[in-house]
């Protein structure tokens, strides 16, 4: 085998090899693209966007699940007087700039949410609560964070 012949043959698996790794890399894009709006929380960024944290108590890493799209342990909340604020973290920030409605801010005040049941997932106890609207949207959240919500939106058991 002369060196021609060799160098075609690295040529032709490298750009093989390069070709399979950018069409993963399109579908793992298309995967992406698609939860935003089938779970809810790209809807929810239409209605209820902000750029302004409020005081309250804060809750970091928390899974919350949008409809049937879960994100595990990347959100940030606060629990203020006036209502909810969500915030993606990592990786949900990162995946931001191909879908860019699902790495901004929300803010859910205390009326359009509307406590639907208890529930399990993941074994432990979780509370569904529908986000009314225009477009209404069911989430989940930890019976830790549910507990902070004032009175006429806690969980009635």
């Amino acid at each position: 085998m002369d060196d021609n012949s060799l160098s075609f043959i690295l040529v032709v698996f490298f750009i093989t090899i390069l070709s399979v790794i950018i069409l993963f890399f399109f579908i793992i894009l298309r995967l992406f693209r698609v939860p935003g709006k089938s779970g809810g929380y790209e809807t929810l960024v239409e209605f209820f966007i902000t750029s302004r944290e409020p005081s309250g108590i804060q809750f970091s890493r928390q899974s919350i699940a949008f409809g049937k799209v879960w994100y595990k342990n990347c959100m940030r909340l606060v629990s203020s007087e006036d209502g909810l604020f969500i915030s993606p973290g990592f990786p949900v920030r990162l995946i931001s700039f191909i879908n860019p409605g699902i790495g901004k801010d929300i803010f859910i005040p205390w009326e359009y949410l509307r406590f639907i049941q208890k529930s399990q997932a993941f074994w432990t106890d979780v509370y569904e609560y529908e986000i009314t609207g225009e477009i209404p949207v069911r989430c989940t959240f930890s019976k830790q964070v549910a507990d902070t919500f004032p009175e006429y939106v806690k969980p009635v058991i």
